[in-house]
């Protein structure tokens, strides 16, 4: 399953992953990671749960990213007219923001966990490219 069949059935190919999981391709992988982590970390760090400096703050933007990457919201497409393409775009700015806030703290500065969420988000954004350059 790529992120083309993702955009064109939404959550109905999420779910159809729970009977195939062979048809999880890579890239697949990063973005549900990216939706699981972002949201569930980002909420746990909005109520206070982690706390740390500006964590309330990242925490929300953290979730609002996550948020922002879940398929199959043709209802808001259809309000804002947003497409999925910017909502995956815009929910890679929302987690780098946040992940930036949390790397400016000296103390967190060599936090492995954020690195590697930057390195994943920033990998999901070339994955987005490159399905953008295939589609045109």
């Amino acid at each position: 399953m790529d992120i083309k069949l993702l955009h064109e059935k939404g959550f109905d190919a999420l779910l159809s992953l729970a009977s195939n999981p062979k048809d999880v391709t890579p890239e697949l992988a990063v973005h549900l990671w990216l939706i699981v982590f972002m949201t569930g970390v980002g909420t746990m760090k909005a109520i206070g749960k982690l706390p740390h400096q500006n964590s309330q703050l990242v925490g929300a933007l953290e979730l609002l990213g996550g948020a922002v990457f879940l398929p199959g919201w043709p209802k808001l497409q259809e309000l804002t007219g947003i497409t999925v393409v910017y909502s995956y775009v815009f929910g890679c700015a929302l987690i780098m923001s946040a992940l930036g806030m949390v790397i400016a703290d000296p103390k967190k500065r060599v936090s492995p966990v954020c690195w590697i969420h930057a390195a994943l988000t920033l990998l999901f954004v070339h994955q987005v490219c490159i399905h953008i350059s295939m589609c045109h």
